[in-house]
């Protein structure tokens, strides 16, 4: 279960028993963006090359000494590979500012020059820009959305007051012909007021 709002969730959901353990995953450091790097370009056991030597070894009448003498060689290049890995993944992370991306953006961004840690040293920098400048236009665009949807609220709340106004004031003019026509009725017809008149004789 993942998400981006855990106090959100129905505590139910997380309860003791259903979720035993919560892992926040934050911005990453530099520990991680250096790991995140080797990871993808750390050679694997047995990326020893081409391919020839081990098809080499494994040709019949190849002795012990040559095999050796390969197995030596192959160690020694994927030392040197290692080593320039790792120095590589310095200065990656020197270009990626820590705390700001996550994980998963910076892992994205390898991969796209998962072939070449050299190409992707050489990005790092016109990435952070452009990913700097996605968000920043992502948070305007979801600020801006947020703006028109109160707006939208404030006018609803606005024409429910206007339709207690109305209806209100329909209310109370109905009350007043009500009482105007009681008022009518009780005066009698061809009456000029509310009063007798009394003649004497």
């Amino acid at each position: 279960m993942t998400t981006n709002h855990v106090e959100k969730l129905d505590k139910a959901l997380i309860r003791p028993g259903r979720v035993d353990m919560i892992v926040k995953f934050s911005q990453a450091d530099a520990e991680i963006i250096g790991a995140i790097f080797r990871a993808i370009y750390a050679p694997l056991e047995g990326d020893d090359g081409d391919g020839h030597e081990a098809a080499d070894r494994d040709a019949p009448g190849v002795d012990a000494d040559a095999e050796k003498a390969a197995a030596e060689a192959a160690a020694a290049r994927m030392a040197k590979t290692v080593a320039h890995v790792e120095a590589l993944s310095h200065e990656f992370v020197a270009r990626i500012p820590a705390h700001e991306f996550s994980p998963a953006e910076i892992q994205g961004f390898l991969m796209r020059h998962k072939r070449s840690p050299d190409a992707a040293i050489e990005h790092a920098a016109q990435w952070v820009i452009d990913t700097r400048k996605q968000k920043k236009e992502k948070e305007i665009k979801a600020a801006e959305e947020r703006r028109a949807e109160e707006e939208k609220e404030k006018e609803k709340e606005k024409e429910k007051e206007k339709e207690k106004e109305t209806t209100s004031d329909g209310k109370e003019a109905a009350s007043e012909k009500t009482k105007t026509a009681r008022a009518e009725h009780l005066q009698g017809p061809g009456s000029d007021s509310g009063y007798a008149t009394s003649v004497e004789s």
